[in-house]
């Protein structure tokens, strides 16, 4: 065995540990930041197999970001991003809220990176991926609001749509809700299909974005 195949694997061994243990803490922090909410709608017990499926998901998705990105800073970075995408998918499926002391900090981290030009995109794209990130969607919901009288998306939904327009740009917004929205439709279909009756009930909107943003990170990362 060479030198080289040494390295990587103890890089894989440590990447997977890394990984494994984020996962672990972040389902335990979604678990909890649930039950303290919302303690009547989340007081269940932590689930081992649910806290080692997420483990595993972690491990996965930092060893293949790490390795599939070329820049290893920016892949560090992105770590950061991801990690933060789990975290939110997570409580807004248990709460359906996306907290600000998540989103606004992945916000601010977006801009503050790109400032340094790290990540590929210019500060001036940056900021209108942010302002364009929140404007956008609240007229979507305005709209929706003036036309039905029903609520659409909240506004964590605008933040982190927000944060992700800091991360990648004004230029990806438009695939990113494409996205989002896709998937949203093809879960919803399938959910009607599998109860064998018309959907009565929302869907929380932030874990197609978050999945949506990763998706989009990485093909911009190539």
């Amino acid at each position: 065995m060479t030198r080289d195949n040494i390295s990587l694997i103890d890089a894989l061994a440590f990447l997977g540990l890394l990984g494994f243990v984020m996962g672990w803490m972040i389902y335990r922090f979604a678990h909890y930041y649930a039950e303290r909410i919302q303690p009547d709608r989340n007081k269940v017990a932590l689930s081992k197999w649910r806290e080692l499926f997420v483990g595993l998901v972690c491990t996965l998705i930092t060893c293949f970001d790490f390795y599939m990105l070329p820049n290893k800073d920016w892949a560090w970075l992105t770590l950061i991003l991801t990690w933060t995408l789990l975290l939110l998918f997570l409580i807004d499926l248990k709460t359906w809220l996306l907290p600000d002391l998540l989103t606004l900090p992945l916000l601010w981290l977006g801009l503050m990176i790109h400032d340094f030009g790290v990540g590929g995109v210019s500060l001036h794209d940056a900021l209108w991926g942010a302002v364009m990130g929140y404007s956008l969607p609240w007229l979507i919901k305005t709209g929706y609001f003036l036309l039905t009288q029903r609520q659409g998306m909240g506004q964590g939904d605008f933040k982190l749509l927000a944060a992700l327009g800091a991360w990648l740009g004004w230029q990806a917004l438009p695939l990113v809700l494409l996205l989002s929205s896709s998937m949203g439709l093809v879960v919803g279909l399938f959910l009607m299909w599998w109860r064998r009756k018309s959907l009565t009930m929302a869907l929380p909107f932030g874990p197609f974005l978050a999945v949506a943003g990763y998706l989009i990170l990485l093909k911009q990362s190539h």
